[in-house]
């Protein structure tokens, strides 16, 4: 709770200083950050429930250039709800997931939708740290990747995003399709 409360205190500061913070990265260089549900699938789906996601970055692209990069740090959080094969002492014990990426991003053209709004596929790699809240020092870290897809929209000096990516973490069986709604400035 105490880490959606920061989330939305972040997002709050954020969206009051639009302009100064695109001013201070230069042409061509955004920051981007964004918060919402994670969805377990596969294996990892049967034993934890929906959890939440919190994203920051940065992106980079030239000007009228389809194509970008994005830089992001992210962290998800999943309650366990069925121990399966796993003898967990605790019910509400959490998997955590910290990790950072390097994705690339490619702007779809879709002018049915209007001026400024843009349609983007977006995938890369990178590596994630995942641990149980019961063991300490239970983390592991792996490579990782992620594929998905958004929707970005301009608003006011900034503009916002609806996003969903698969991600895979390897040698586990952890994965999940975050589905998040952010901001770029």
């Amino acid at each position: 709770m105490k880490v959606a409360s920061g989330v939305l205190l972040v997002l709050m500061a954020a969206a009051l200083a639009p302009s100064s913070a695109t001013a201070q990265l230069g042409n061509g260089s955004h920051v981007n950050i964004a918060a919402g549900a994670s969805l377990p699938t596969s294996d990892f789906g049967n034993i934890v429930d929906v959890g939440f996601n919190v994203t920051a970055g940065l992106s980079v692209a030239q000007r009228g250039s389809p194509l970008g990069f994005r830089f992001e740090g992210m962290f998800n959080q999943f309650t366990i709800s069925n121990q399966g094969n796993f003898n967990f002492s605790n019910p509400s014990d959490q998997i955590r997931v910290w990790g950072g990426t390097a994705n690339a991003t490619y702007d779809i053209p879709f002018s049915a939708v209007g001026t400024g709004n843009t349609l983007y596929g977006i995938g890369g790699a990178g590596f994630a740290n995942t641990s149980e809240t019961q063991f300490q020092n239970s983390g592991q870290t792996n490579l990782t990747w992620n594929i998905g897809g958004g929707f970005r929209f301009p608003l006011s000096g900034f503009s916002a995003y609806v996003e969903a990516r698969y991600h895979s973490i390897n040698n586990t069986s952890v994965t999940f399709v975050p589905i998040v709604f952010g901001l770029v400035f």
